[in-house]
């Protein structure tokens, strides 16, 4: 974002866009800057209809994701979107919920995001 006027659209070979990159680094200086600053959609899909939600809920949610998630999902008012095998990143939490605890003896992070996904459908149906 320094030394140049990126592009947010721009992919990379596998379809990622330079958003997904910033949210799986947890990069939110640059993740609000695309948004912010470049008016990127906050939902914008990669090649396989993923977005950065779908992307995070594949791998171990640890604190720092579950709150990356929930602030960035309240802060640009976001709902679940579907990927274009019609899974929804809860669906693949779920799929995904034997996780185990972490190494520093956290909890699974990544069953209490798919617990306030759960609420969030239960107060405002269009979440999902």
């Amino acid at each position: 974002m320094e030394s140049g006027n990126p592009n947010p659209y721009t992919r990379d070979a596998s379809g990622k866009s330079p958003l997904h990159m910033a949210a799986v680094k947890l990069d939110a200086d640059t993740f609000e800057a695309f948004i912010e600053d470049l008016d990127c959609d906050p939902l914008l899909p990669d090649a396989d209809g993923n977005s950065w939600v779908h992307t995070l809920a594949l791998g171990t949610i640890t604190d720092r994701e579950y709150d990356f998630i929930k602030k960035n999902m309240l802060k640009y008012g976001l709902r679940l979107t579907r990927n274009k095998e019609n899974r929804t990143a809860l669906n693949t939490i779920k799929s995904y919920s034997g996780q185990a605890l972490g190494q520093r003896g956290q909890p699974n992070f990544k069953r209490k995001i798919w617990e306030w996904f759960e609420s969030r459908i239960q107060t405002d149906p269009t979440f999902l």
